[in-house]
């Protein structure tokens, strides 16, 4: 009946229920137990699906452990979808005679003054929990196909932008967690290896529709993903003395489902394309904020054209006809396009990308030890200018950077040892700091003491540092590499410094206990050793 929204009025044409347990009942579902997922507007089943798995809250209700069984409607037209989902061992009991005796519930079935034995009724409910694994995410590992943006849900999760990356999200299954896990650390890389900015880190503290639990995550990125491209997501969190990570790739719908050739326009409102006759081209227009969307386009033209919409972004084109034809295309956002037929092009064909895992560890947990499993490290606020935080631009970082050596397009970690330090630090209030900067630099020196003094700072990524209570450890975590150094009893100091760098002053000396991998570079100068590690997952001093 084109209604959109999960409620009806008795007076709508197609009428049969004014909330979904009424409509599922209707159609002859035997149990009251159903979650209702609905979209409109969508030509196939298939962008109808994708586009409730790119709204969070609706994607929750699709990956629910809850339900094991969906039903689906379609209109006529095929534009309007209703997804009514239920667990197929609370409609099994619905089918049985009523309980007799002892504790039961009712209100469960079709017949709501059937009586359902309570632990039968429990168990069906938890049961799917139980065989479900310890925590779902989506995109899953190794996924393909995955759209690269997220417009609007209702409820919005992001009431104040209209376009930003697909999200990425974690729900801890609480038949496995007695209690929410402590989220350490939660991000998301590119192919090369460059942190992909986020918007929010959405949990049921600042979910603005309160609809989160305290077991479910979701990393919004700000800006959209890349078409055809690989993305690694990593997730860190403490849980019962223990640190768990999860490593995982997934990669973004390439446009070659819809063109031969595609053009990327970026900081350019009033663009000219050079097209060739009878060629579909996709154009990707990068949207300049968080609330550029194309909008409604007009067009003027003196030859054959097809146009389409891909998203809001995105079109297809093709012009047929000769040389010098061409087309002129105005959206409401104030994008200008001029397209024109000519016997070349200086687009490039559609990316297309399949996840290899960058080691062994990807799209698997790992767990380590943790000694202080009470303070969790948060990542950042981002800043909208860098200068302000004391960071400089990247260029001038590049000569100060050590270069390392890695496997598998992992960047080693460099550690200097030298004598001094300059900088002028503040002390660290908490046990643990995590940062997100575009260089890299990791030096230790050596105090007068005979202690050892880390200064850490990240590239292209996110690194976090841990400080254990004395008798624990020190855990620098960068880019999936872990070096953990004993925290000893006599003194430990942690202070953060200009440019987020962070100083550990170790009073005690550290021996390497790990054999150090093959690659590993030693240079001694005068005063200053510097050694160049390709870590594995852990080195432990």
């Amino acid at each position: 009946n084109h209604v959109s929204g999960h409620y009806e009025d008795s007076g709508d044409e197609g009428f049969t229920g004014v909330r979904p347990v009424n409509r599922v009942l209707y159609a002859g579902y035997p149990a009251r137990y159903v979650l209702e997922n609905v979209s409109s507007g969508t030509p196939t089943v298939e962008e109808s699906v994708d586009g409730l798995f790119s709204a969070i809250y609706h994607r929750f209700g699709f990956l629910s452990s809850l339900v094991d069984e969906i039903g689906i409607g379609i209109s006529p037209d095929e534009r309007f979808y209703t997804y009514d989902m239920g667990n197929s061992a609370v409609a099994d009991l619905c089918l049985h005679s009523t309980y007799e005796t002892g504790h039961y519930y009712t209100g469960v079935c079709a017949d709501a003054s059937k009586k359902i034995e309570s632990d039968a009724y429990l168990n069906a409910v938890n049961g799917l929990k139980e065989d479900a694994p310890d925590l779902i995410v989506w995109p899953t590992a190794d996924s393909t196909d995955i759209p690269p943006v997220f417009y609007e849900e209702s409820p919005d999760p992001l009431p104040s932008h209209s376009v930003t990356g697909y999200p990425v999200s974690v729900e801890f299954n609480d038949a496995k967690f007695s209690e929410p896990p402590t989220l350490r650390l939660f991000s998301l890389q590119d192919a090369s290896g460059s942190t992909v900015r986020k918007l929010v880190l959405m949990d049921k503290d600042n979910d603005p529709n309160h609809e989160f639990s305290g077991y479910q995550f979701a990393l919004f990125p700000k800006n959209r993903l890349e078409w055809g491209s690989m993305y690694f997501a990593k997730l860190t969190y403490g849980y019962d003395g223990s640190v768990r990570t999860k490593r995982w790739c997934f990669s973004t719908r390439s446009l070659r489902k819809w063109a031969e050739r595609v053009y990327r326009i970026e900081d350019e409102r009033d663009a000219a394309l050079e097209v060739v006759s009878g060629v579909r081209y996709a154009v990707y227009v990068v949207p300049e904020d968080t609330n550029d969307r194309l909008g409604r386009v007009s067009y003027s033209y003196d030859t054959s054209i097809s146009f389409d919409f891909i998203d809001q972004n995105t079109f297809t084109i093709t012009l047929t006809g000769e040389a010098g034809g061409h087309a002129d295309l105005s959206f409401s956002n104030g994008q200008k396009i001029r397209l024109t037929i000519a016997q070349t092009d200086t687009a490039s064909e559609p990316q297309n990308a399949t996840c290899i895992p960058l080691d062994t560890s990807d799209n698997q947990e790992t767990q380590t030890s943790d000694g202080n499993d009470e303070s969790g490290i948060t990542e950042p606020e981002e800043n909208e200018n860098p200068e302000e935080t004391g960071a400089t631009d990247s260029s001038d970082q590049t000569a100060k950077t050590p270069a390392g050596s890695g496997t598998n397009g992992e960047p080693g970690s460099v550690i200097l040892v030298e004598e001094g330090t300059s900088g002028t630090y503040r002390t660290l209030d908490t046990d643990t700091y995590a940062f997100d900067e575009n260089d890299t630099h990791a030096h230790a020196a050596i105090l007068e003491n005979g202690g050892i003094e880390y200064h850490v700072r990240t590239v292209e990524g996110n690194t976090s540092v841990l400080a254990e209570k004395a008798g624990g450890e020190i855990r620098i975590d960068h880019r999936g590499n872990t070096l953990v150094t004993p925290s000893p009893e006599r003194s430990l100091t942690v202070e953060v410094g200009p440019n987020g760098h962070v100083r550990l002053r170790i009073d005690g000396k550290l021996r390497p206990k790990t054999e150090l991998p093959p690659g590993t570079r030693v240079e001694i100068e005068e005063n200053r050793i510097r050694t160049t590690i390709p870590l594995p997952d852990r080195v432990v001093f």
